[in-house]
């Protein structure tokens, strides 16, 4: 029989095993435990730094509030302005301190007044009287004569740079100034003065007074006028001596952009534009239409506004509008260059006479009801670039310029009173304007007889505060 064998176990199967002696980690343990220590080295250190760090940025923050409220001190009719403009953002009325990068009437005028004696403060170039438009080099800009420029235009208009962009080169700018104050310098509390002045919208002027509220170190050494250039109809020399009104371009800066009185007033001239432009545009396609009738069928006034933001929005001349979008309309189509040459010429024609046959609601505002407007309202007006003034193309007699161009001073000064400040003589003029020195030369006298301040802007559309388009 066959004997099995019981199955054999290994004999470590019912032996129970015994502890393993453990091997010293005292070395490990020293290293761990010194990993430990660093680390909290490392984080103690990081703490403190971040800590100082903080400390350091809050009594840098400090110190700068504390410059601002020693500088306010200088001004203080400009406090409660400011104090207006933080409470429309959202601040208190003690964090107005922060907006003391932004200026009110009393610092501007004394800006104004010691610049006024030269034109280097407003000249980032050589001259800016020149043959063509930005033809100048940036001497002005290199050794930081360039102080002031009190008309610029953000893309809440027709210009090119946005409120960001417009408020961060002027800071740098303003910084490099900076550097180069001393004692003696003039208005050594505005290192570079920069003015936003969008055409009919203040929405430029609300964006900037946040931007600065966020960050005011930023814009320390910069001073931000807030304005706004209206379009106007000048009837102050009488109907006995005008076809049509005059047309002036008024700036008006250091204005609240958050007043509703100024809102409502500016929207609703909007709209009345804005209906003007589509009744203009149907006037202009009619034009088109004795030349071509075809190519007139295929203009349609929604393209004309998606494409010109200005005449969409309400913005500028009706007429300045739809001559620059039918300059780029016409020459885009393919007709012959005789029919190109004949509609503009027409449409020209139009425009630059303003097409009062096509006004059925005005497309400019009155003088008289800006000033009323301003009364009792924060703001100085600048009548800018006077020289641009076409004042003969409205004149029963244009031979009368020169006396009625003067006599326009004079009854500026007198309707709008204290409120007319200065006017833009120091202006890139360029092209025929450059070259007429005497009718330049008359600009001046008349701001001088009236005692106007002379101003200077570049009036600026591109991407640069140092040229006017470029």
């Amino acid at each position: 029989m066959l004997k099995i064998q019981p199955y054999s176990y290994p004999q470590s199967y019912f032996i129970q095993k015994q502890p393993q002696k453990k091997k010293s980690n005292t070395g490990k343990t020293i290293a761990i435990t010194s990993g430990i220590v660093a680390c909290a080295a490392i984080c103690a250190y990081t703490l403190y730094a971040i800590k100082k760090r903080n400390k350091n940025v809050l009594t840098k923050g400090a110190d700068i509030l504390k410059i601002f409220q020693k500088e306010i001190q200088e001004f203080p009719q400009d406090v409660s302005y400011r104090e207006r403009l933080a409470t429309a953002v959202g601040l208190s009325r003690s964090d107005a301190i922060r907006l003391r990068p932004i200026i009110g009437m009393q610092e501007y005028k004394n800006i104004i007044k010691e610049f006024s004696d030269s034109p280097t403060y407003y000249t980032p170039g050589t001259s800016l009287l020149t043959k063509r438009q930005d033809d100048f080099e940036l001497i002005g800009k290199s050794n930081c004569t360039f102080r002031a420029s009190l008309h610029n235009h953000t893309t809440c208009s027709d210009g090119k740079m946005s409120v960001l962009e417009l408020l961060n080169q002027a800071a740098l700018y303003a910084d490099e100034v900076a550097k180069k104050i001393n004692p003696s310098t003039k208005a050594k509390h505005a290192p570079f003065v920069i003015a936003i002045s969008d055409h009919d919208t203040v929405e430029g002027c609300r964006e900037a007074v946040k931007i600065i509220s966020q960050n005011p170190e930023k814009y320390k050494n910069l001073r931000v006028v807030l304005g706004c250039e209206f379009n106007v109809e000048n009837r102050f020399l009488g109907s006995e001596k005008l076809k049509f009104p005059v047309e002036n371009h008024i700036v008006v800066n250091c204005l609240n952009p958050f007043d509703e009185d100024l809102n409502s007033f500016l929207n609703k001239f909007r709209q009345s534009r804005i209906l003007a432009g589509k009744l203009a545009f149907d006037k202009c396609v009619q034009i088109v239409s004795q030349i071509d009738k075809e190519y007139a069928k295929g203009l349609n006034y929604n393209e004309a506004a998606n494409r010109i933001k200005v005449l969409k929005e309400g913005l500028l001349n009706v007429c300045y509008s739809l001559n620059q979008y039918f300059e780029l309309k016409i020459k885009e189509s393919s007709l012959d260059k005789q029919k190109v040459k004949d509609i503009l010429e027409k449409i020209h024609k139009a425009t630059s006479l303003h097409l009062p046959q096509m006004k059925k609601s005005e497309t400019g505002i009155d003088f008289s009801n800006l000033i009323d407007l301003f009364k009792n309202k924060e703001g100085y007006f600048i009548w800018a670039h006077p020289a641009l003034t076409n004042i003969g193309k409205s004149l029963q007699h244009p031979e009368d310029s020169i006396v009625e161009i003067l006599n326009l001073f004079k009854l500026f000064k007198a309707n709008a009173g204290e409120k007319a400040l200065a006017a833009e003589i120091h202006y890139p003029y360029f092209g025929d304007v450059a070259a007429s020195g005497d009718w330049l030369e008359i600009m001046i006298k008349g701001a001088k007889n009236n005692e106007l301040y002379s101003t200077g802007g570049l009036d600026s559309h591109g991407k640069s505060i140092f040229y006017s388009n470029k």
